[in-house]
């Protein structure tokens, strides 16, 4: 027998429970939700990755048990990202309302392969939970008793689960976990939440774009609470224009739950048209060895979804129809992504991955500016068409009523004021370059623009601004 600490070092699972009202808008969380967290904690120096699937997490009274987190399909989730140097951080991966009562024990659903890179290392090693864990599905099931029963009333309560893995250890090559309650601190400093992915229906969705908010109902019937805001991501995953949020859409959430207040803060919104879009293996990371020529690149791995890579870094090819999206969601040619993209820019790849091969054949594309910047890059641009009015040739502004829309959450008619500068490219109804005084001169007569830039505040600031046909 050998202790398991030789690989890595304590990791945790947090099923934050708080009965408390979440606070917010009279429409968010209401008293009673809760939300289930993961996090990391402790040294885990010795390895680069530590990936997981988690399935179910349920915790069990004396008569019964509430499930608090359910996913089919499997959360893949490397441990390693969820610590860095100042220490644990958090990852929302459900919400719900707990039933009050008494609870002795919690059960955790895992797969029962745990991969694991260590320090240094391209490709990963894969272990596997005892056998006696095993559900028959290749799954392992691990449930631990509590130290002292957990009694839930209305007040607010919070659980930790600490796997901890300092205490694991090797039998026959197997792992055998040790998992106890742990605090959680720092689960109220916004700062030390990540970025996480959720998939849902829209269903009360109440304010006027950008400034929207809904309740995502995610399997099972569970829900919470999401907001959006000028600086929300909103796109459609097909190639229609004109993302608008409306209720019963599917669509694909990415943002950062605030434990204190009990929502998410949308950083982008995908609305999935196609129906097709559910179940596809996602890669987000770090581009490198870029191929223009062949539009072929390499993805260093920090988030995957559907599947566990087998090495460091994806290699990802076009599939035949594959769309190419800047961070703001707007659609470009393969010639412009490949133009744009430059080696530190991070990528999210959506489409099928092939282990043998260790290749993601990728439907779409989508530059991702992970620091949440909408100024500056050119990667952060959105793009806007409607009728001109308000025209200033001497200040360089005008405004839209919006007929047409990308990358963020417009509305028929909604007034959208431009300013131009210096770095303004302004063309004629051809695509044909002209100067700002010949472009003011004709936009009266035109009467239409199409505007693509960045928002500084509620103004749209001009990249390139081009006459328009009605």
């Amino acid at each position: 027998m050998k202790r398991f600490s030789s690989l890595f070092v304590a990791v945790i699972l947090a099923a934050i429970l708080s009965l408390a009202g979440c606070g917010g808008s009279s429409s968010g969380g209401s008293s009673g939700s809760s939300f289930v967290a993961l996090y990391a904690t402790d040294s885990m120096d010795g390895n680069d990755h530590v990936w997981v699937t988690l399935y179910k997490v349920a915790l069990n009274t004396a008569t019964g048990s509430q499930v608090v987190f359910d996913e089919p399909a499997g959360r893949v989730i490397d441990l390693k990202t969820l610590r860095d140097g100042v220490g644990a951080k958090f990852q929302m991966m459900s919400v719900l309302t707990l039933n009050a009562g008494t609870y002795t024990s919690a059960s955790i659903t895992m797969s029962k392969d745990v991969m694991v890179f260590p320090a240094g290392a391209q490709t990963g090693v894969v272990k596997q939970f005892a056998d006696q864990f095993d559900t028959g599905t290749n799954q392992s099931l691990i449930t631990f008793t509590f130290p002292q029963p957990q009694q839930f009333t209305g007040a607010e309560n919070r659980i930790v689960l600490d796997f901890d893995l300092a205490n694991w250890t090797e039998v026959g090559g197997k792992i055998v976990p040790v998992i106890k309650l742990h605090d959680d601190q720092g689960m109220g400093d916004q700062n030390r939440h990540v970025r996480d992915d959720h998939e849902g229906v829209i269903a009360g969705l109440a304010g006027t774009a950008p400034n929207q908010e809904f309740n995502l109902v995610t399997g099972g019937g569970r829900q919470f609470h999401v907001k959006t805001s000028q600086g929300t991501v909103i796109f459609n995953n097909g190639p229609e224009p004109n993302p608008a949020l409306a209720n019963g859409e599917r669509v694909h959430v990415r943002g950062i739950f605030d434990a204190n207040l009990g929502f998410m803060s949308a950083v982008s919104v995908m609305i999935q048209s196609d129906e097709n879009v559910s179940g596809e293996d996602m890669v987000r990371g770090q581009v490198s060895n870029l191929n223009a020529v062949n539009r072929t690149f390499d993805i260093s791995v920090r988030e995957a979804d559907g599947f566990v890579p087998v090495a460091s870094k994806v290699h990802v090819v076009m599939g035949p129809s594959v769309s190419f999206r800047l961070d703001r969601g707007i659609l470009v040619t393969s010639d412009e992504f490949f133009a744009t993209i430059a080696m530190t820019d991070t990528v999210e790849a959506e489409g099928t991955y092939d282990s043998g091969s260790n290749t993601l054949t990728a439907v779409r594309i989508k530059m991702d500016d992970d620091d949440g910047s909408q100024v500056g890059d050119g990667h952060n641009e959105i793009e806007g068409s409607g009728a001109a009015s308000e025209i200033d040739a001497a200040a360089g502004t005008f405004a839209i009523s919006l007929t047409k829309w990308e990358g963020f959450a417009g509305s028929i008619g909604r007034i959208v004021r431009i300013s131009t500068n210096g770095q303004t490219t302004f063309k004629d109804k051809h695509n044909q370059p002209l100067d700002k005084t010949a472009f003011f001169n004709q936009l009266g007569t035109a009467g239409f623009a199409e505007v693509r830039g960045s928002f500084e505040g509620d103004v749209l600031i001009a990249k390139r601004a081009k006459l328009e046909d009605n």
